[in-house]
């Protein structure tokens, strides 16, 4: 069971299983940081564009909720709680362009999404201002604008890229 696992997280590019030595974990690099958030800018893109155009009232809501907690929890300097959230809220815009295979893509690589997010938390600022641009998407996405929810995500995951390095 041990060894199946290690493979696993060797499959998704979090482990390196080298002959005889044991397994190492992959080390973080700033050229995978940047196709990893490029691959995210087109998901999360795509999926907020979709969203604005399907106008899911239910996931807006729980959307706009989640904004409304990662505010609290930063005034509440719990940033732990707050990155866990931040990561639930990413997962429910892409949930909201109710798409299975937009999903199903996102979950099978988010993972290697987060493993940058450890190094991004400790950057003080980024949280505020996260929110005030989760609160810009969501506005976008209600309003049924398309193409600027997806410009709005893409400048908020940029945004992330750029603070990294």
């Amino acid at each position: 069971p041990l060894r199946e696992a290690l493979r696993i997280v060797a499959a998704q590019g979090l482990l390196i299983l080298e002959p005889h030595r044991g397994a190492v974990v992959t080390p973080l690099s700033e050229s995978e940081l940047r196709e990893l958030f490029d691959l995210r800018m087109a998901i999360e893109g795509f999926a907020a564009a979709s969203a604005a155009r399907q106008q899911p009232a239910a996931a807006f809501a729980a959307l706009r909720r989640m904004n409304a907690d990662l505010d609290e929890l930063i005034q509440a300097e719990d940033y732990e709680r707050y990155y866990a959230l931040a990561a639930e809220f990413h997962d429910a815009l892409v949930a909201a362009a109710q798409n299975g295979l937009l999903v199903e893509t996102y979950n099978r690589v988010k993972i290697r999404f987060r493993r940058y997010q450890a190094v991004l938390a400790n950057i003080p600022h980024l949280p505020p201002r996260s929110v005030a641009e989760h609160t810009r998407i969501l506005a976008a996405m209600e309003a049924g604008d398309a193409d600027g929810a997806r410009a709005l995500v893409e400048a908020h995951i940029r945004d992330l890229v750029d603070a990294y390095g």
